[in-house]
């Protein structure tokens, strides 16, 4: 099997860092608009519109601002390395 590279496994990470992010952005970004159900539909499309250039710059911010990492979810690289190991 072919074993992933650190600069694969950096990149995965990042992609699903981003991922996760962007739902959670495009999450609140519905339940904005939906509590805006009632007002003008220029409020709604700028609930839209803030969350679209949020998630254009998300990919820039998550390089450049510290990451957030959880202790529960397993590192890329510690699962990988444990692969190795036994072997």
């Amino acid at each position: 099997m072919v074993r992933p590279s650190s600069q694969s496994i950096a990149l995965i990470q990042l992609l699903l860092d981003t991922f996760i992010k962007s739902a959670v952005i495009l999450s609140a970004a519905g339940l904005g608009a939906l509590s805006l159900r009632k007002a003008s539909a220029a409020y709604r499309s700028l609930v839209w519109s803030v969350a679209m250039a949020s998630l254009l710059a998300l990919p820039v911010l998550s390089i450049a601002l510290p990451s957030w990492r959880i202790e529960a979810l397993p590192s890329l690289a510690t699962i990988a390395s444990a692969e190795n190991g036994s072997r």
